[in-house]
C-alpha cells in the first residue's frame, strides 16, 4: 500500500513537474510570437520616437505661430494707436499755443511744450489747410463733382495719415470688426457686426 502511494505520488510530482515546464514553454513561445508578429517592439520603439520628434516639431510650431500671432496682433493694436492718435493731433491741433496766446495743454509756469503739444507741432496743420483751401477752390472753380474722395495731402507723409483716418471712420460706421485677428481689416472677408 505505501509502495502504490509512493508510485502515484511520483507520477503525480512528475506530472506537475511537467505540467509547468509545458507552462513555462508555452509562456515563452507566446511571448516570442507575440512580440514577432504582434507587437514588434522595436517597432514600437521606432514609432515611439517617431511620436516623440513629430511632438516636439508640433510644440516648435505652436510656440513660432502663437508668437507670431502676438507680434502681429501688437502690429494692429500699435498702427490702429498710431491712428488714433494722428486722429485726435487733427482734431486737437488748434488747442496748440501760439505766441500770442497759451495752448489748452501749455503748463502755466513751464515754457518748454508738453508731449503732446510736441506731436501737434510736428504735424504742419497750416500746409495741411493751405492745401486743402485750394483744393476746394480748385474744386469749386472747375465745378466737376470728383467722385472719388480726394487726399489733399497727396505725395505727403500726411496723405497715409487721412487715409488712416478715413478708413477709421469708415470701420466705425461699420462697426465692422474682423475675426481673425492674424488678417487685417481690409483683407478680411467675414466680418462681425456689433
Amino acid at each position: 500500500m505505501v509502495d502504490r502511494y509512493l508510485v502515484h505520488r511520483v507520477h503525480q510530482m512528475w506530472q506537475d513537474y511537467y505540467n509547468e515546464m509545458a507552462t513555462r514553454i508555452q509562456a515563452f513561445w507566446r511571448g516570442y510570437w507575440i512580440r514577432k508578429t504582434v507587437l514588434d517592439i522595436e517597432k514600437m520603439r521606432r514609432w515611439l520616437n517617431e511620436v516623440y520628434t513629430k511632438n516636439e516639431e508640433t510644440v516648435k510650431n505652436m510656440k513660432r505661430f502663437k508668437q507670431e500671432e502676438i507680434e502681429c496682433v501688437q502690429t494692429i493694436i500699435e498702427r490702429e494707436s498710431m491712428q488714433w492718435i494722428l486722429f485726435i493731433l487733427f482734431k486737437l491741433h488748434h488747442l496748440l499755443r501760439t505766441k500770442q496766446r497759451p495752448g489748452v495743454f501749455t503748463r502755466i509756469d513751464s515754457t518748454r511744450f508738453t508731449l503732446i503739444e510736441e506731436m501737434l507741432r510736428c504735424l504742419e496743420y497750416k500746409r495741411y489747410m493751405r492745401d486743402k483751401k485750394t483744393k476746394l477752390k480748385r474744386k469749386c472753380e472747375d465745378c466737376q463733382i470728383d467722385r472719388k474722395p480726394t487726399l489733399i495731402l497727396r505725395g505727403t507723409y500726411y496723405e497715409r495719415c487721412e487715409k488712416e483716418i478715413h478708413e477709421i471712420r469708415k470701420n466705425l460706421e461699420a462697426g465692422a470688426v474682423p475675426i481673425y485677428r492674424s488678417k487685417s481689416l481690409t483683407n478680411s472677408r467675414w466680418k462681425i457686426k456689433f
